[in-house]
């Protein structure tokens, strides 16, 4: 049973870097689950706060770096970024049903990325809420069954609040399988191999050598999701997909989306 994440955090990478990602997935029919933003980027204010002001602040996060290697900065998404903040998915409905259209799933990422994963427990975890499954609505005529929290942080306001919004299912915690979180209801859809392609390049693997990475990961367990950004998938990165899901292809080994996994697992969890 395998999975393939994409974290869509900001309007750069919805608007400048989907195109040829879903060329490669469309290529090989791999269907994947994608986790929107629906709110609007950070502004300098909120950046200049919430980063370097918090930065002597703990910060309850299980979404670090498990590599502990620090990645290069991707200059082309801070300068769209920063230039002038713009709204991700509230504004581009036409980009996410095109997503939807060809097969995979779309479900929110939070309204604020920054908000949500920096101050999680100083904000209206309601009104972000309210925000982006009404966006959400709008957009699909129906709310959400599933959510992925910015940055994979929570707390237990927001477990409670899953189940209170009726999502089925949501991506925070580590696992090595679906599970439940008693007394919550909604079923953990964990991502099993939390490095992306950067984080593996970071530690001098080579294209071949992270297929073989994945590729060993996903037949070596019943269970597995991979994750990447779409805004980090430049020339190399779109090259180790390519490579890998044609390996997984021609192995027969093919992709289902978090709401086929939850279909599958929901009666044993």
């Amino acid at each position: 049973m395998f999975g393939m994440r994409f974290d869509i955090d900001c309007h750069y990478g919805l608007t400048k870097k989907l195109n040829p990602l879903l060329e490669v997935l469309d290529k090989y029919g791999i269907k994947a689950t994608f986790f929107c933003v629906m709110g609007r980027d950070a502004n300098l204010y909120e950046i200049f706060k919430l980063r370097i002001l918090a930065r002597k602040k703990t910060i309850k996060s299980n979404a670090m770096n498990p590599s502990g290697a620090s990645l290069p900065p991707n200059l082309p998404k801070i300068i769209h970024t920063l230039s002038f903040p713009r709204y991700v998915g509230h504004t581009h409905p036409n980009i996410l049903q095109k997503l939807v259209d060809s097969g995979h799933e779309v479900y929110p990422h939070g309204w604020s990325h920054i908000q949500w994963q920096r101050n999680i427990d100083n904000i209206n975890l309601r009104e972000h809420l309210d925000r982006c499954t009404e966006s959400y609505y709008k957009i699909f005529g129906k709310y959400p069954i599933g959510f992925g929290s910015p940055g994979r942080v929570y707390n237990e306001t927001a477990l409670r609040l899953f189940d209170e919004y009726g999502f089925l299912f949501v991506g925070d915690m580590d696992g090595e399988k679906p599970f439940r979180v008693t007394p919550f209801n909604s079923i953990q859809i964990p991502v099993t191999l939390f490095k992306t392609i950067a984080q593996l390049r970071s530690e001098n693997l080579d294209c071949d050598a992270i297929v073989d990475r994945y590729f060993q990961h996903i037949i070596g367990n019943y269970f597995s999701v991979i994750y990447e950004h779409p805004d980090n998938l430049d020339a190399f990165e779109l090259m180790v997909l390519s490579k890998l899901f044609e390996k997984l292809t021609c192995n027969g080994i093919r992709s289902m989306t978090f709401g086929e996994i939850y279909d599958a697992v929901s009666g044993d969890c």
